[in-house]
């Protein structure tokens, strides 16, 4: 027929066979980033480093003797080197984690990562991430319920968790936290800033999502919460906690129960349980900027401080 428009055929795009595909995702793109990581010489943030502290962590995690022991303060030396402080405040809330009963709640979604769901000893269905956004990953197919929230107005009802988690997640409440695409933040009640304003520092914030752990778990329950130690120290989107800001959390979880003290220092290559007087002078490398970094091989915080609050 005159003037029909014809249109080429596309090509049938060749298929990879089975192997090429899965080279190029999954596990296998994972392992060759971790090769490359240590070829490298285990640079902290370089191609590869996320992949290889992931594959720790869930190493570690899978042996619950581990945890248990590293929870105790009986870290194997070497443990984590160049890792950041995920490696030992994983197996520290695991401990807990184990020994919980009911509902977990996850206050900053620090949880969220295939190899923590996946680890033994977590029944993702017993799992409730709570976080400011959403997140590229999310295992609703394994049972974990999310919900976008401010820490401090946590939509839950008093008392529904018996084990409520809030790991490196305090020192970032009331900082500007647009590195990790979020909006300013600000107090509890208040209006957004305006648009231009910067960011909205609230001072003492982190006390106001301490009340609300307190809340929402159950009065024989267990908060555990972790937090950068050492030398007062803000990094715009975090800050460090020294002693002063350590009491005032200590008191603020004491109105639940009894708190125990854990603290852990990167030194030697590697992480060790340690006082707090061993970590008092501790200082971070930040990763984004650059301060803080020194030839030890350190990825983050050199000292955490991890407190367990058990209900009466």
């Amino acid at each position: 027929m005159i003037g029909r428009f014809f249109r080429p055929k596309k090509k049938k795009q060749e298929r990879r066979p089975r192997e090429r595909r899965e080279a190029k995702s999954g596990p296998a793109k994972a392992e060759r980033l971790i090769a490359r990581y240590l070829e490298g010489g285990r640079i902290p943030w370089s191609p590869g480093y996320r992949e290889y502290k992931m594959k720790v962590i869930g190493e570690t995690l899978a042996d619950e003797s581990l945890s248990r022991a590293i929870s105790a303060g009986k870290v194997p030396s070497g443990h984590g080197s160049g890792i950041d402080e995920r490696v030992v405040e994983y197996p520290w809330a695991f401990a807990h984690l184990l020994d919980s009963k009911g509902s977990v709640l996850d206050a900053g979604s620090v949880l969220n990562f295939e190899a923590i769901i996946k680890s033994p000893g977590l029944d993702p269905s017993r799992l409730t991430i709570a976080g400011l956004a959403v997140e590229k990953q999310c295992h609703y197919a394994a049972g974990v319920s999310y919900q976008l929230c401010d820490l401090r107005r946590l939509p839950f009802r008093d008392g529904w968790f018996g084990l409520t988690l809030c790991l490196s997640t305090l020192e970032h409440i009331g900082m500007n936290n647009e590195i990790y695409g979020h909006d300013d933040e600000t107090a509890p009640g208040e209006a957004q800033a305006p648009a231009g304003a910067g960011p909205e520092i609230v001072e003492g914030g982190h006390l106001d999502a301490v009340a609300e752990l307190v809340r929402v778990t159950r009065p024989d329950g267990k908060i555990a919460v972790s937090v950068p130690v050492g030398l007062h120290e803000d990094h715009g989107f975090f800050q460090q906690f020294d002693r002063p800001m350590i009491d005032a959390l200590i008191a603020a979880l004491s109105s639940f129960g009894e708190v125990e003290e854990t603290y852990f220092r990167y030194r030697d290559g590697g992480w060790a349980s340690a006082t707090w007087e061993e970590c008092q002078d501790s200082t971070s490398h930040n990763p984004q900027t650059g301060r803080g970094k020194g030839e030890d091989g350190a990825a983050h915080c050199r000292a955490v401080g991890c407190f367990v609050a058990k209900g009466r």
